[in-house]
């Protein structure tokens, strides 16, 4: 995954004329302060500018967005999705990823709680409904932290369609669960 946070003129040249495609962008928020506070920069183009220019050119676009409670949930999230869904078949597929923290935090950050686990997961079902509606395509994805926070069983293999974001943990469960069952249903009974 690439955060579009430092890329240089030459950069987006080379991803047009090379026809890299598709790219996997850590997207976080859209919103210009909110993604500064989350990414720790200071200036920078807005994430937005930069998606669409990649469209423009033809770019097909994976994207994760890791949440930090209090942060860039909320409003920022429904925000988040629309601007990344406007634009169009560019946009593959979207991950929701809980933020991962070490004992070495710092600045207050914490993880998601059970209930709000349980959140995320009941908005981003209720909106993976209206894109399937719309695009034939959940498009939205739920990484499989957050039902084993909430206590909740991860979705049937059919709900991941072909695991576009299993590398961010989106389906990895299912997939280990099948594949014991599998394997337990070959095992030799002796």
């Amino acid at each position: 995954y690439i955060t579009l946070t430092n890329q240089r003129e030459e950069d987006f040249q080379r991803i047009a004329e090379d026809h890299l495609s598709p790219l996997y962008i850590s997207i976080h928020c859209i919103d210009p302060s909110m993604r500064k506070t989350i990414m720790g920069v200071r200036e920078q183009t807005p994430i937005m500018e930069n998606l669409e220019r990649l469209a423009e050119g033809g770019v097909q676009m994976h994207g994760e967005i890791v949440l930090v409670p209090g942060y860039n949930d909320g409003d920022y999230l429904t925000e988040t999705l629309a601007g990344i869904a406007s634009l169009g078949d560019a946009f593959l597929s979207v991950a929701l990823v809980p933020v991962g923290l070490t004992r070495c935090h710092e600045n207050g950050l914490r993880v998601y709680q059970k209930e709000e686990a349980a959140a995320i997961i009941d908005f981003a079902e209720f909106q993976q409904k209206e894109f399937f509606r719309e695009r034939g395509t959940r498009f939205l994805f739920i990484a499989d932290e957050f039902y084993l926070l909430a206590g909740r069983d991860v979705p049937k293999d059919e709900d991941y369609e072909d695991y576009p974001q299993i590398e961010n943990g989106v389906g990895i469960v299912r997939q280990f669960h099948d594949d014991f069952r599998y394997a337990m249903e070959e095992f030799p009974e002796n």
